[in-house]
C-alpha cells in the first residue's frame, strides 16, 4: 500500500535555486525576503473536476504525471489489488478524453513502483521503487525510450541518490539538469539536485529549507519557465498544495496554500503552467485522480 513510503527525514542546509541550474557545489542564494514580488502571477485555480475514465473506486490512484504534449499521462495505483503500479493513459488530443488505463508492465521489478514523472518529451521517466515486501525503503530509478510509441528499456537505479531513507517522488525540471524529490526516514523533505550535462551524475544534493517544514513536505511540480513550484505539505495540519513562485532575484518566495484547491494533494502542471491533473478524495473517500486549470 503506498501510504507505507510516509516516511522521511529533518531539513538542514541552505537551499534555493536560481533560473538556470547550480555547477556543482555551488552554494544557493539565500531564501527570498517576503517583501519580493513573484516574477509571474496567474488567475486562480477552477474548481477540479474528477477524472473519471481514470479514477477507479475503492482503489489508491495518485501522483500523476503528464507529458508535455498532454497526450500521456502516468499515475501510480494499487488497482490490481497489491502494492502501488505504474499506469498509463493517452489520448489523441488535449480536449478528449483520457483511455483506459494499462498497466506498464516493462517498469515492474519490486514491490512498489510509484511517483513516476515523465518528461516533456515523453522519452525519460523517473519513479521510485522498492525492492522490499513491505513498500518502504525505496529509492529512485529511471528509464528511457526511443520514441513514445516503444516500449521503456529496463529501468536503472539513480545509485548517487540512493540512501538508507526513503527516497520518492522525483520530479526533473524541463532543461533536465535540476531534480526535485523526496527524502525521509521519520518526516518527509523537499531536496533538490543539479547536474552540468543530461548525462553527467546528480550532484550538489540538499534540502531546500524555503520548502521545507516541520511536517511532511513533498511531491514537487514545476512548468517549463520553472516560475513556480507546487507542493503538497501537511504543515497546517491537514495534507494541501502550497505554491512558492520565483522572484526578480530568481529565489523562491515564501510558499502559501493555493486556497481554491482545498483537499488537494500529488499534484502536476502542464509545461505551460495553466493545467493541473491531482490527487483528491473521490465521493466514495478513495484517492482518485481530478484536473483543474487557471488563466
Amino acid at each position: 500500500m503506498k501510504l507505507a513510503i510516509l516516511v522521511l527525514v529533518p531539513a538542514c542546509g541552505v537551499v534555493d535555486e536560481h533560473f538556470t541550474p547550480l555547477p556543482p557545489d555551488a552554494t544557493p542564494p539565500p531564501d527570498a525576503p517576503a517583501d519580493i514580488a513573484p516574477v509571474v502571477v496567474h488567475g486562480p485555480w477552477s474548481v477540479p473536476r474528477r477524472i473519471d475514465e481514470l479514477s477507479l473506486a475503492g482503489f489508491v490512484d495518485q501522483y500523476p504525471s503528464v507529458r508535455g504534449d498532454g497526450l500521456e499521462l502516468y499515475f501510480a495505483s494499487n488497482r490490481d489489488g497489491n502494492t502501488q503500479d505504474i499506469y498509463v493513459s493517452t489520448r489523441g488530443a488535449p480536449n478528449q478524453p483520457w483511455g483506459a488505463p494499462a498497466y506498464v508492465a516493462e517498469l515492474e521489478g519490486g514491490s512498489t513502483e510509484t511517483g513516476p514523472d515523465i518528461s516533456d518529451d515523453g522519452l525519460t521517466l523517473y519513479f521510485s521503487r522498492a525492492v522490499g515486501g513491505t513498500g518502504t525503503g525505496l529509492d529512485i530509478y529511471v528509464a528511457t525510450r526511443a520514441s513514445t510509441t516503444t516500449a521503456w528499456g529496463a529501468p536503472v537505479l539513480v545509485s548517487e541518490l540512493a540512501t538508507a531513507d526513503t527516497e520518492i517522488s522525483p520530479h526533473v525540471t524541463a532543461d533536465g539538469l535540476t531534480m526535485y524529490f523526496t527524502r525521509g526516514a521519520s518526516t518527509l523533505d523537499i531536496y533538490t539536485a543539479n547536474r552540468p550535462t543530461m548525462t553527467s551524475p546528480w550532484r550538489n544534493i540538499r534540502p531546500v529549507n524555503r520548502f521545507n517544514s516541520a511536517g511532511d513536505d513533498n511531491d514537487v511540480t514545476t512548468p517549463a519557465d520553472a516560475s513556480e513550484a507546487i507542493f503538497e505539505t501537511d504543515r497546517d495540519g491537514a495534507l494541501a498544495l502550497y505554491t512558492s513562485a520565483r522572484t526578480s532575484e530568481g529565489t523562491f518566495a515564501l510558499p502559501k496554500p493555493i486556497a481554491e484547491l482545498a483537499g488537494g494533494f500529488r499534484a502536476d502542471v502542464t509545461a505551460d503552467g495553466r493545467s493541473m491533473v491531482l490527487t483528491m478524495r473521490g465521493p466514495d473517500g478513495s484517492t482518485d485522480l481530478y484536473e483543474a486549470a487557471r488563466d
